[in-house]
């Protein structure tokens, strides 16, 4: 089967884009996220890095299993919602994971581009998809508005497998119920992580996905 063509063309030895970050010295005075995120541009030219191979091992490597070859390709067509859309598709969490996941553990490390130049940097093209989806909110693709009828399932916790495991389980029709001892939902997401690392507003709104969809 012939491989389709791409409308731009591939530029892997291309520089990797450097995430921008908070200026020191503010740093020591603000409890403000570090990392600044990309600019539409570096987002675009970091995304033309990727050489979409026919057998994507970072597909593979992603414990969520995340379209990444998908993802990037719209991002380097200028298609920021679109690449959110795709990555939705099995994480509700793009936010939450472009920030915190290891990605040079698993996608990042298997990157075939990285096997003679530096690997795409997966994660910041991850979180740039889900702060461009912010932004532009009322330009996503709906979740779908209808609620569960299906059998009840509990989730004790709301950490990180809980959390999947609802956004898993509602979308099979599941009415999923979580519970929690504390005050807040998302475990160590919400109390092991410092806000300069993880925004508290970044993970309460991808939490309102779920709650949006019929978690309870």
């Amino acid at each position: 089967m012939a491989t389709e063509k791409l409308p731009y063309k591939p530029n892997p030895r291309a520089p990797r884009a450097v995430l921008p970050v908070l200026e020191p010295r503010r740093r020591a005075s603000t409890p403000e996220e570090v990392a600044l995120g990309f600019t539409p541009e570096q987002a675009m030219a970091e995304a033309q890095r990727c050489l979409q191979c026919a057998k994507p091992e970072c597909v593979t490597a992603c414990p969520l299993h995340i379209d990444i070859k998908r993802f990037i390709r719209r991002l380097a067509e200028g298609d920021a919602i679109g690449a959110h859309d795709v990555i939705s598709e099995q994480s509700p969490f793009p936010g939450v994971c472009g920030r915190v996941c290891q990605h040079e553990l698993f996608c990042e490390d298997a990157c075939v581009t990285g096997k003679k130049w530096d690997p795409v940097a997966i994660g910041s093209l991850e979180r740039f998809a889900a702060d461009h989806a912010r932004l532009r909110a009322h330009e996503l693709s709906p979740n779908g508005a209808r609620k569960p009828q299906g059998p009840k399932v509990a989730l004790v916790g709301s950490g990180p497998a809980s959390l999947i495991a609802a956004y898993d389980l509602v979308r099979l029709n599941y009415r999923v119920t979580i519970f929690e001892a504390l005050h807040k939902l998302g475990g160590v997401l919400a109390y092991g992580i410092p806000n300069f690392r993880l925004p508290r507003e970044i993970l309460a709104e991808e939490i309102a996905r779920l709650q949006n969809l019929g978690v309870e």
